[in-house]
């Protein structure tokens, strides 16, 4: 006895999708409350005066209407050359991280702003908890 083609194609198609149905993924939520490490570079890695401000900050620019969203941010004082290291504590979710979270870092020498990352940095969840490095650049002034 044959089968019709048709009845072989409809039962492949029945157990290949229930094959997709077979998977379910089980995973812990992570603390929201989480910690940001890494170091600033610029080139040139000129010593910055003593009193020099390096400002880094996490924000989230996805959903704001008028303005970033500040998660985080720490500023601390710098004099020699670089890198910088920082440590900024933030809160996200992993939703927001799966989207991505926006890291702004700048250097002010006597309240003038003389090097930031001048493109985006973004950081998700897949690269929360690794070491950052951002690149910084001259302002133009």
């Amino acid at each position: 006895m044959k089968t019709p083609v048709i009845t072989c194609v409809l039962l492949f198609l029945g157990l290949f999708l229930a094959a997709g149905c077979a998977y379910v993924e089980i995973t812990q939520v992570g603390d929201p409350n989480r910690v940001m490490t890494g170091k600033v570079t610029f080139v040139p890695g000129m010593p910055v005066p003593d009193g020099a401000i390096l400002s880094v900050r996490v924000v989230d620019t996805v959903i704001a209407t008028s303005g970033p969203v500040l998660l985080g941010q720490q500023r601390i004082a710098i004099s020699g050359a670089p890198p910088f290291e920082f440590r900024v504590e933030y809160r996200a979710d992993d939703d927001l991280l799966r989207r991505g979270v926006n890291v702004e870092a700048k250097v002010l020498v006597n309240g003038k702003l003389r090097y930031a990352n001048l493109t985006g940095y973004v950081v998700t969840l897949g690269r929360a908890t690794d070491s950052q490095e951002i690149s910084l650049l001259p302002a133009g002034n």
